[in-house]
């Protein structure tokens, strides 16, 4: 059995720092449990076979990086100014009235200021997307107190569980979206809010099996905390936009 000490915050964040240039096979096993095995990875590290692993944030610092890379200007944590201010709603509103205010100020058209707007809030949006990890675990930790009372094992599942969230967009987006925009297919803008729904139906599934699997409860509790859990994102990933946007706006 794992020491008490192998869960303190330090110990996280000092190990993941020592072993991050240790880049060998452990990224393909490491990488095959997060895949096909929904909270293995997890489940290894609590029970301390680690040898043949990635450390969690040493993961999730590769696979955003290579995230980030590949998906740039995709708009999955920031949503394109053209968008938002054409919301008829108050937010909307408020958001189209400021942006004009900086397009005065900074003597460009409408179009050029949301253009420069984009850009800055894809940078933005990469700087501070990793908020998403701590405060899951803050859930998973009032969800599951009961059976690790204490926060760095929600830790280390919220930080395997965002990281496969960030992979398994990445994987969409080159598998069907960009074949998709490179060969113009038609029928994708017909199917689109489906294949999205089935992404997130897929990525909901996966969080309730690593669940299942990490903090060993009946079926009825994993579906009910995994439902609470689920909306808590969703709710986290709307207010992450906005946070953005505003931000954004305020530093231009």
């Amino acid at each position: 059995m794992p020491d008490a000490s192998d869960f303190s915050l330090r110990k996280f964040i000092t190990t993941a720092i020592d072993s991050f240039t240790h880049f060998d096979g452990r990224f393909f096993i490491s990488l095959k449990y997060l895949l096909f095995f929904p909270g293995k990875l997890s489940a290894e590290f609590f029970t301390g076979r680690r040898v043949k692993l990635m450390k969690p944030l040493q993961l999730y610092i590769v696979i955003s990086v290579i995230f980030f890379i590949f998906l740039k200007n995709f708009d999955l944590f920031y949503s394109p100014l053209s968008y938002t201010v054409n919301q008829k709603n108050e937010y909307g509103l408020r958001i189209k009235a400021y942006a004009e205010t900086k397009a005065a100020a900074l003597k460009v058209t409408d179009t050029e200021f949301a253009n420069i707007f984009d850009e800055h809030a894809t940078e933005n949006a990469k700087l501070f997307v990793f908020i998403w990890i701590p405060l899951m675990s803050l859930v998973l930790y009032l969800l599951f107190y009961k059976t690790y009372r204490q926060y760095v094992p929600h830790l280390i599942f919220s930080t395997h569980y965002f990281t496969f969230f960030l992979l398994s967009f990445l994987l969409y987006t080159q598998i069907v979206v960009m074949p998709v925009i490179k060969f113009r297919y038609h029928w994708f803008e017909q199917y689109r809010t489906l294949l999205w729904g089935i992404l997130q139906c897929s990525v909901f599934v996966y969080l309730m099996l690593a669940i299942k699997r990490v903090y060993r409860q009946k079926w009825i509790w994993v579906i009910l905390k995994s439902l609470v859990l689920f909306a808590f994102l969703t709710a986290i990933s709307i207010y992450y936009r906005q946070f953005i946007t505003w931000y954004t706006l305020w530093r231009m």
